[in-house]
């Protein structure tokens, strides 16, 4: 038996006989008081606030429980800079090889459309650009022909630092393995 007409109506979808109302059950108001409390705890606890409603998430990042989930190649609390750029810049190269050391020039760029991509002209002095993709503050340089030469490698940045090493194998089969200090 519902004692509340309006409830009754809301929670039960029911018509209720005005008569039963005419009667007060002793228990009615602690029923009222159930159904009311109950009512605003169903509020209360179903009404979270959307964590995600003022932040903005740049370059295609993803809000979850308030904080950006970046895409890769970006970072940043709203996604807003690109972890490649990082790199750029022109360096002096101290390189140490299997054949000896040498010193020269390269400049890496981010010229790509690809977000997580740079560029490093001059590679290994022998005039090369070599395509490497970023994760934060490492790359990776794909297996990639130049000349009749396959080139491999990876690199690191530390701080302003950036060190690579690669390995670079010719037509004719012979190796060289080298390591960058580029300042």
């Amino acid at each position: 038996v519902c004692y509340n007409r309006v409830f009754c109506n809301l929670l039960f979808n029911t018509k209720v006989d005005i008569h039963l109302f005419e009667t007060e059950n002793p228990f009615s108001m602690h029923f009222r008081l159930l159904i009311l409390l109950a009512l605003a705890c169903a509020c209360f606890t179903s009404c979270k606030k959307d964590a995600c409603k003022d932040v903005v998430c740049l370059n295609n990042g993803i809000c979850v429980d308030g904080n950006c989930q970046c895409e890769p190649g970006f970072e940043g609390n709203n996604c807003e800079t690109q972890q490649r750029l990082a790199f750029v810049n022109v360096y002096m190269v101290q390189e140490s090889c299997n054949l000896g050391t040498f010193n020269y020039q390269i400049e890496i760029d981010a010229n790509s459309t690809i977000a997580t991509e740079i560029n490093i002209s001059n590679f290994g002095d022998f005039g090369y650009n070599v395509n490497a993709t970023v994760a934060g503050t490492t790359f990776i340089i794909p297996e990639q022909i130049h000349s009749g030469a396959a080139i491999s490698g990876s690199g690191e940045l530390n701080s302003t630092l950036v060190t690579i090493n690669y390995m670079l194998i010719t037509a004719q089969a012979d190796t060289l393995s080298c390591i960058m200090s580029c300042a």
